[in-house]
C-alpha cells in the first residue's frame, strides 16, 4: 500500500484530479483523497496482524501522528460471525508495527569497518545504535501523544517493548521496489516446499543453518552475507515466528491485563475483510453514512472547530453594549484574521462563513447603533428605534386571487374603520349635546293682514 506522501502516487493523483481542480480547491480535492487513503488503512489496522511502514529516510515523520490519532478515533466493531474477543474488540489482535528505513545517514566505510572488526563483541555497531535511537524516538513521541499505551487493546497498534521495532536498510543492500521484493520471498518459500519433502527439508536446515534458516522452518535467501546479525528477514521473521507460536503481548505496566489474540482460518479472515471493505464503498446505508461523516470531521476540521469559538471569543471581547455598523465590521475583520492563522483543512470556508453569520446574528440581536445623523453630523447614541420618518408596518392580511379574476383589493382597514366609527359617535354626541344646551326663544313676527297689505 503506497501513502499519499509518496512521490510517485502524489503525482499520478494530481494528474487525475486535474479535472476536478478546474471546479474545486486544491485542499477541498486533497481531503477526498487523504479520506479514502484513511478508510483503507483503517481495514488494514483492524485485519492485520503485523504492519511495516517504510520511509525512504532514517528519521521518524511526525506528521503520521494526527492520522494514528485519527484512525483511532475511527475504529468500529464488527459484527460478523467471528469469536467474542474478535468481536467486542473488533479485530484479531493490537497490531504490532514496525518501522523500515530504506538508507542510512551512515558511509559504507563506517559499516563496513564495524563488520571487518568484530573482536570487541560487546560493542554495538553504529547501525545498531542508530536503530536503538530511533527505537527510543518514536516510542517517546508515540508515549507522550497517547498513540501507544500500556493496554495495547485500548490502542489503535503497540510496538514490541522486548524486540527490536526499527530496522535500517544499509546503502548495499537497498530495496528498491518492497512489493517485488515481498512477492519474490513468497515465491521462494512457495518453490521450496514444493521442491523438498518433509525428511528431506529437515536434513537440509540442518545441514544448511549458517546460510538460510528460521525458527518457523521457512528458508530464505540471506542478503547480506557479510553481516548475518543484521538481516531485514531475521528481523521481520523473529516477529512472525513468535506471531505463529505464542502471539503478541505488548500490554506493559505493574499489573498487565492479559492480552487479545487470535489467528483466523483463511475463510473467517476473508469474510471479515469483505464486510470491513464495505467502508470503502459509498453505501446509503445510515450506519455507513454517519460513519463516513464521522471520518471526514475527524480528518478536515478538528482544527476549524477548535479555533472557531477563540476566533468569536475575539470579536466578543470588550464589546460596547451597543454600535455601528463600520465598528462591527473591523471586529468582524480583526476576528477572521485570527481564525485564517490558525485554522488549517479543506472546511476552513465554511466555517470562515459560519463565524460571519455568528458575528452578524450577534450584531442585530440588540447591539445595533441607531446611525441617523444629528444637525451636528454625529451619530445618535442610542440603540437602534423607529423615527418620524419611518412608514408604518402594514398589518393587514393579504388577500389571495381567485377564480382566476384579476387581484380584489380589500378596502376595509381596521384602523381607518374604527377611528371612523369613534369620529361618527362622537360628532352627533357633541351636536346633540349642543341642541341640549341651546335655549330656544320665540320673538313675535307681525304677520300683515291681506288688505293692508293691498
Amino acid at each position: 500500500m503506497t501513502g499519499i506522501s509518496d512521490t510517485i502516487f502524489f503525482m499520478d493523483q494530481l494528474n487525475a484530479m486535474e479535472s476536478d481542480l478546474k471546479v474545486k480547491s486544491f485542499l477541498e480535492v486533497w481531503s477526498e483523497v487523504h479520506y479514502h487513503f484513511a478508510k483503507t488503512l483503517l481495514m488494514v489496522f483492524c485485519i492485520s496482524h503485523i504492519i511495516i511502514i517504510t520511509h525512504p529516510r532514517a528519521t521518524f515523520d511526525e506528521s503520521y501522528i494526527h492520522l494514528f490519532k485519527a484512525l483511532d478515533a475511527m475504529r468500529i466493531d464488527g459484527d460478523i460471525d467471528v469469536s467474542n474477543d474478535w468481536l467486542s474488540n473488533g479485530r484479531p489482535c493490537s497490531p504490532r508495527v514496525l518501522f523500515v528505513f530504506e538508507s542510512s545517514p551512515l558511509t559504507d566505510n563506517s559499516i563496513h569497518n564495524v563488520n571487518e572488526n568484530r573482536a570487541k563483541p560487546k560493542k554495538q555497531s553504529a547501525l545498531k545504535k542508530l536503530e536503538h535511537a530511533l527505537e527510543d524516538q518514536i516510542y517517546r513521541i508515540l508515549r507522550k501523544e497517547r498513540i501507544i499505551t500500556n493496554v495495547s487493546g485500548n490502542s489503535l497498534f503497540a510496538v514490541p517493548a522486548n524486540q527490536e521495532f526499527v530496522y535500517i536498510f544499509s546503502s548495499k543492500n537497498y530495496i528498491t521496489n518492497f512489493v517485488d521484493f515481498y512477492l519474490s520471498e513468497i515465491r521462494n518459500n512457495c518453490i521450496m516446499a514444493k521442491e523438498l519433502d518433509t525428511t528431506e527439508s529437515k536434513a537440509k536446515n540442518k545441514s544448511n543453518s549458517s546460510d538460510f534458516t528460521n525458527d518457523s522452518g521457512f528458508p530464505f535467501e540471506n542478503f547480506n552475507s557479510t553481516n548475518n546479525s543484521h538481516s531485514f528477514t531475521n528481523f521481520l521473521f523473529s516477529h512472525v515466528n513468535l506471531a505463529l507460536s505464542k502471539g503478541f503481548d505488548d500490554n506493559v505496566g505493574r499489573y498487565p491485563v492479559p492480552a487479545y489474540f487470535e489467528i483466523a482460518t483463511a475463510h473467517i479472515w476473508f469474510e471479515v475483510a469483505f464486510h470491513l471493505s464495505l467502508i470503502l464503498q459509498d453505501i446509503k446505508d445510515s450506519k455507513f453514512r454517519s460513519l463516513n461523516q464521522t471520518m471526514k470531521s475527524t480528518l478536515d476540521t478538528d482544527t476549524c472547530i477548535k479555533i472557531l469559538p477563540v476566533a468569536s471569543g475575539h470579536y466578543q471581547e470588550n464589546l460596547p453594549t451597543h454600535y455601528t455598523e463600520e465598528y462591527h465590521q473591523t471586529r468582524l475583520a480583526a476576528a477572521l484574521h485570527v481564525f485564517n492563522m490558525n485554522a488549517r483543512g479543506p472546511a476552513v470556508q465554511k466555517y470562515a462563513k459560519q463565524l460571519k453569520e455568528d458575528c452578524e446574528r450577534l450584531w442585530k440581536n440588540g447591539h445595533q447603533m441607531c446611525e441617523v445623523l444629528s444637525l451636528t453630523g454625529n451619530h445618535c447614541m442610542n440603540p437602534i428605534h423607529r423615527t418620524d420618518k419611518d412608514l408604518p408596518e402594514d398589518k393587514s392580511l393579504p388577500i389571495l386571487a381567485h377564480c382566476s379574476q384579476a387581484v380584489n383589493y380589500d378596502f376595509y382597514v381596521t384602523k381607518n374603520s374604527v377611528v371612523g366609527f369613534w369620529k361618527e359617535v362622537s360628532f352627533q354626541y357633541f351636536k346633540q349635546a349642543l341642541l341640549n344646551l341651546t335655549q330656544h326663544t320665540f320673538l313675535p313676527v307681525s304677520v300683515p293682514a291681506e288688505n293692508d297689505a293691498h
